[in-house]
C-alpha cells in the first residue's frame, strides 16, 4: 500500500508544497507566507482566525520581507477568511504530515483517534469531525482527515490508512476500529495492530472470553499451554491499581482466518481500589504481534500509550488551545485551523518546551515564533 505523504524537512518546505487555489488576481501575497504567519500566530498563543489577523498586523516590514511578503502589512480579515474556507485542507494535511515524518518514516506506535470540533457546529450543520494518526516517536500527527457527515470513523480510518506509511508500524485504536477490513488494510501495508474487543464485536468477544475461562463454572477448563501473564501494581494518592494481562497464541485460531494476521488474543483485567471501594474491569484484545515480538509485559504499554493520545493531543488542544471554543465553521476553515494547532504543538515539543512554557515564551518573542514556524 503506497504512502501519499510528501517528505519535507521543515514546516516552510511543507507549506511551499500546498497548491494555491486562488485566482491570479488574488495572489498578491504568497500562499506559503500567509500559512506560515497562521502557524506562528498559533505558536504565540492565538487560537482563532481573528487572533491570527491581529497578531499578523504586528509584524514589521523586515519580518514580512524575510518570509517573502513585499508589502508593509498583512491582508485584510476578509482575505484570511476566504483563504481558510477555500484552502485544500487535504493537501495541507498531507504536507504537514510529511514534515512531521521527515526523511525517516514513522516506526513504532501510531495511534488513531477521532475528535469533534464542537465549536464548529451550527444550527444547520454538524460539528467538524476529524480523525488523526499520532506518532508517539515523532511527537506529532502524521495524518489527519475529515470524517464526512454521511460516513463514520470506520470508513474514514480505511481512507486514512491508505495515506500512511504502515511498514514496521503498530496501529492502535479504540474498539470501534476493531474491524476486519481495518486489520486487513494494516497487514497488507506491512504493519501490525493491537485493538481492544468490546460490544461492537460480540461474537469475537464471547469467543475470546470463553477461551480464557468458560461461561459455565462447572465446565472443564485448562489453561492454554502457552499462557503468558504480566502484572503491574501502582499506588498513588490513596489509590491502588493492579493491571494484569494474559495472552495466548495457541488461541489465535478462534478469530482466524476472519481476522487477518491475528497472532495473539488477550485478556486485560484492571482492579482499582479507591477509598476502600473495589472495581474490576475486564477487556479483551487481539493483536498481530507474535509472542516473540510482543511479550505480555509490552502489550499493556501499547494500551497505555494509546490512551496518552488524549493528553498529548486532544486534551492539550482543548484546554491549552481552546479548540472547542473556536467558532470557525465555514468551508474548510475548521480543519485548516485545527491543522495549524496540531503543528504548533509539534513545533513546541520539538523545541524542547513543555506546551504551556512554549506558548508563553513564543508569545513574548514574536520573531522567535516566526523562526520556529519556519523551521
Amino acid at each position: 500500500m503506497g504512502s501519499m505523504i510528501l517528505r519535507a524537512s521543515s514546516p516552510w518546505d511543507a507549506l511551499m508544497s500546498v497548491p494555491d487555489h486562488r485566482r491570479p488576481e488574488g495572489k498578491r501575497y504568497p500562499l506559503a507566507s500567509l500559512l506560515l504567519i497562521a502557524i506562528a500566530a498559533m505558536l504565540a498563543g492565538r487560537r482563532d482566525q481573528p487572533g491570527i489577523v491581529r497578531w499578523g498586523r504586528g509584524l514589521n516590514h523586515d519580518t514580512l520581507t524575510g518570509i517573502g511578503i513585499e508589502r508593509d502589512r498583512v491582508p485584510a480579515p476578509s482575505v484570511w477568511c476566504e483563504l481558510f474556507q477555500d484552502l485544500d485542507a487535504a493537501a495541507l494535511e498531507r504536507a504537514l504530515g510529511g514534515w512531521v515524518t521527515g526523511e525517516t518514516p514513522a516506526t513504532g506506535h501510531v495511534a488513531i483517534d477521532g475528535k469533534v470540533l464542537r465549536g464548529s457546529a451550527t444550527a444547520r450543520s454538524p460539528a467538524t469531525h476529524l480523525l488523526a494518526a499520532f506518532s508517539a516517536s515523532l511527537q506529532g500527527v502524521i495524518g489527519q482527515s475529515r470524517v464526512a457527515p454521511e460516513t463514520n470513523e470506520i470508513t474514514a480510518a480505511l481512507e486514512l490508512l491508505k495515506t500512511l506509511p504502515l511498514k514496521d508500524v503498530t496501529i492502535t485504536g479504540d474498539a470501534i476500529f476493531t474491524q476486519r477490513a481495518i486489520c486487513l488494510a494494516i497487514i497488507d501495508g506491512g504493519g501490525d495492530y493491537f485493538f481492544t474487543v468490546k460490544g461492537n464485536q460480540p461474537a469475537l468477544k464471547a469467543d475470546i472470553a470463553e477461551a480464557f475461562r468458560p461461561f459455565s463454572p462447572s465446565a472443564e477448563w485448562s489453561a492454554p499451554p502457552d499462557l503468558g501473564r504480566a502484572e503491574t501494581i501502582e499506588k498513588s494518592h490513596g489509590r491502588i491499581e493492579a493491571r494484569r494481562i494474559e495472552t495466548a497464541a495457541s488461541l489465535n485460531a478462534l478469530p482466524a482466518p476472519l481476522w487477518a494476521g491475528v497472532a495473539q488474543v488477550c485478556r486485560i483485567t484492571r482492579e482499582r481500589i479507591v477509598r476502600g471501594k473495589k472495581t474490576i474491569v475486564t477487556v479483551y484484545a487481539i493483536t498481530s504481534l507474535s509472542a516473540e515480538r510482543a511479550s505480555p509485559g509490552r502489550l499493556p504499554a501499547l494500551n497505555r500509550v494509546h490512551r496518552g493520545i488524549e493528553n498529548c493531543l486532544h486534551y492539550v488542544r482543548d484546554v491549552t488551545g481552546r479548540e472547542d471554543r473556536a467558532r470557525a465553521n465555514a468551508g474548510h476553515a475548521p480543519q485548516v485551523l485545527a491543522a495549524f494547532r496540531k503543528t504548533a504543538l509539534t513545533v513546541i515539543r520539538r523545541l524542547g518546551f513543555k506546551v504551556v512554557e512554549g506558548f508563553e515564551y513564543l508569545a513574548e518573542y514574536r520573531l522567535a515564533a516566526v523562526q520556529a514556524a519556519r523551521g
